[in-house]
């Protein structure tokens, strides 16, 4: 019984989330700024779609579970942070570390084959200090092995390799405009009525 007010509360509330236009409903409806922050960055990035959440961490648990990747292998780069591969430890994957270029710091596109196994499901690109990872060779590596490529690209919003916007070949691209990144953003608190 308790479910099911619980349940109806909620559908109530979503519901009118939809129909009132303050801001904050918007917002939590995912209308309103959200939307439109989301519909920015699928055109930056030439996706056909983007998905707010509330860090990178999280939007990497969705990809994992989206991508059924459990029990895998993942190739990543040493230089990460704990957030990028804890989902992937998570949900029993192995993280198998791969060579860093010398020069950017970031996954060396060139020799990604040293942790290829028939476990191999994905690949995680992690853009180092506002330096993007060359995406476009990493996606090319992937498309040959028939990988899935995500890009961890949360220190590179805003720059570009290639003319093109860091990330931009991936899969997946993954931001965050938290402290220490390109984009600082913070919540500003209000009432909500």
């Amino acid at each position: 019984m308790v479910l099911n007010d619980t349940l109806k509360q909620i559908n109530n509330y979503i519901e009118g989330c939809i129909s009132q236009p303050s801001m904050q409903m918007q917002h939590l409806s995912g209308a309103g700024h959200t939307c439109l922050l989301e519909q920015k960055l699928c055109n930056h990035y030439s996706k056909k779609y983007a998905i707010a959440y509330c860090n990178a961490t999280t939007a990497l648990m969705a990809l994992c579970s989206a991508l059924q990747l459990k029990r895998d292998e993942i190739i990543t780069t040493p230089f990460n942070w704990g957030g990028s591969i804890s989902p992937f430890l998570f949900c029993n994957n192995k993280v198998i570390f791969s060579s860093v270029d010398d020069i950017t710091l970031n996954i060396a596109a060139n020799n990604l084959s040293g942790g290829l196994s028939s476990k191999t499901k994905a690949i995680l690109s992690t853009d180092f200090n506002g330096t993007p990872a060359d995406s476009k060779a990493v996606k090319a590596f992937c498309k040959q092995h028939g990988l899935f490529y995500i890009s961890d690209s949360a220190q590179s919003l805003g720059a570009y390799r290639d003319n093109k916007p860091g990330g931009f070949y991936a899969d997946a691209i993954v931001l965050s405009f938290s402290p220490g990144k390109s984009f600082f953003c913070r919540r500003r608190w209000g009432h909500i009525n």
